[in-house]
């Protein structure tokens, strides 16, 4: 745990618009109580559960960010598709048959039924489709269960599990981030024409 002193030389070095947002982080870790670093003004008796929901909290938030991107991305590749690339999305929204287009038809699809429509207009590779599947049976299974290991497809290993890993280890997780990351290299080049590998290339160097 850094210290004080640290803390303060690290945020030195950041700009006021940095310092502001991390403030802000701050905040709402503590009224969320994600706060771990001061775990220890908790009570003793409540550490261990709060300590427990900070990590399923995680874990949950990391799983859903990453399957929204997914559903975000997916959309682009339909809207292209539909609309064109010439006008940007700001342009697009003031019309009203792109409002329609997102609010009636995109906002009510799910991420599956958009994917058939993606390969439907350019076949996906099989193997990013079934990630595609495997990261979305996984959210569906958080986002619908407080205890994701008591849901049928895991019933025998009575915890959420993933590529063979408890998706609350972080194995689990680093499977989760390998088939995520492959997934986004494919939709960031059918969604922006970027070249496949690109993307990868961008994390392995940050």
């Amino acid at each position: 745990m850094p210290t004080t002193k640290t803390v303060a030389k690290s945020t030195s070095q950041l700009t006021r618009e940095q310092r502001r947002l991390l403030r802000e982080i701050e905040e709402i870790a503590s009224a969320i109580n994600m706060n771990h670093w001061d775990i220890l003004k908790y009570d003793p008796e409540s550490r261990t559960p709060y300590l427990r929901l900070m990590k399923d909290k995680l874990v949950r938030s990391e799983i859903i960010q990453k399957y929204t991107w997914i559903d975000e991305n997916l959309t682009l590749i339909i809207t292209h598709f539909y609309f064109g690339r010439r006008d940007p999305l700001p342009k697009l929204w003031r019309t009203k048959r792109f409002r329609i287009f997102r609010h009636y038809m995109m906002d009510e699809a799910y991420i599956l039924g958009k994917t058939r429509v993606v390969d439907a207009i350019g076949k996906i590779p099989s193997q990013i489709r079934q990630k595609i599947e495997r990261i979305n049976a996984l959210r569906n299974a958080i986002a619908h269960g407080f205890f994701p290991g008591e849901r049928r497809q895991y019933a025998k290993y009575k915890k959420a599990m993933y590529q063979g890993f408890d998706i609350y280890s972080r194995q689990g997780l680093q499977k989760l981030q390998k088939d995520f990351e492959d997934v986004a290299d494919y939709l960031v080049s059918r969604a922006y024409g970027f070249p496949r590998g690109s993307l990868k290339e961008a994390w392995v160097s940050s």
